[in-house]
């Protein structure tokens, strides 16, 4: 018998289970659930150029998904997508709402996309129940068919039964293009002010199939 024989067939096993290792590892770093978004509030206030005038509004209709990995320490968000029809903004006067969608939301053909935000990947820290984290995102914001880079700010909560999530940023109409509106002499200010608010709830898991 070839004395080698055993020697290479012990390198093979060990070489067998440390591609079974290395698989099993891979499957658990890949391993995440998937969150839909519910509750979700988008809020703006945009100053105008008479001091005594701000401009206030609300969408209630903010959908969107996002995947979450449990990592060592960390959460990623991962695929997070955001959608609000831009006609369910209001501000409480009919008319100005009409205004707003047309001067800000609609383009020449009188459609009205979208207003969306994806962003690939976010890290945050390891949240346990009860306690929150701020985490840093950046993405693409697509506003009147327009799409620029987005930065924005989000507060993470862990409530135990998924995660509530706040966010604070803002954005320049002319980034998109947008010529700021003017009513009767009364002109908002380039700048606009968002303010976010959503719950994220586990909808699936990759690895253990629909719940």
């Amino acid at each position: 018998m070839n004395p080698l024989t055993p020697i290479n067939a012990s390198a093979v096993n060990k070489a067998f289970l440390v591609a079974i290792l290395l698989s099993a590892h891979v499957g658990r770093a890949e391993d995440g659930s998937e969150f839909r978004v519910f509750d979700g509030t988008v809020k703006f206030v945009a100053a105008a150029n008479v001091s005594i005038f701000t401009v206030h509004g609300q969408s209630r209709e903010m959908t969107g998904s996002l995947m979450l990995v449990k990592g060592e320490r960390r959460i990623e968000l991962q695929n997070i997508r955001a959608r609000i029809n831009p006609k369910s903004f209001k501000t409480g006067i009919s008319l100005r709402d009409e205004h707003m969608r047309r001067k800000i939301f609609s383009l020449a053909n009188d459609t009205t996309p979208e207003l969306e935000f994806v962003s690939d990947r976010i890290t945050c820290p390891e949240l346990p129940q009860g306690r929150d984290a701020a985490c840093p995102v950046s993405g693409q914001l697509t506003l009147r068919g327009v799409t620029r880079p987005f930065a924005i700010s989000l507060k993470v909560l862990n409530d135990g039964k998924g995660y509530r999530i706040t966010a604070e940023g803002g954005l320049k109409l002319s980034d998109f293009g947008i010529e700021p509106p003017c009513q009767l002499g009364v002109c908002v200010t380039d700048d606009v002010k968002l303010n976010f608010e959503f719950q994220a709830r586990e909808t699936s898991s990759l690895a253990g199939g629909p719940r």
